[in-house]
């Protein structure tokens, strides 16, 4: 805040995936509010959103071959082998 304690705006880009989770938070509180008749509508309905990549940040965690190979019995056991 300035010395007048008027705040100073924020100039920062937000990044796509913040723009949508803060608008997604924005138009669920709304939705809350709506559904207590506490307001007549939801503002952040009419706002575009900007694209969302669904590929972003997904990757299996593990290949399907790392699974079988997590899946199989061990090579060996620390006290030899178990019939």
């Amino acid at each position: 805040m300035s010395s007048s304690g008027a705040r100073i705006p924020d100039t920062r880009q937000l990044a796509d995936t913040s723009i949508r989770r803060k608008l997604s938070a924005l138009s669920s509180l709304f939705d809350y509010l709506c559904e207590r008749n506490a307001v007549l509508g939801n503002p952040v309905d009419g706002v575009k959103r900007p694209p969302s990549n669904a590929n972003e940040g997904s990757r299996p965690a593990l290949s399907d071959a790392q699974a079988r190979k997590l899946d199989a019995p061990p090579d060996f056991t620390p006290k030899g082998d178990r019939i």
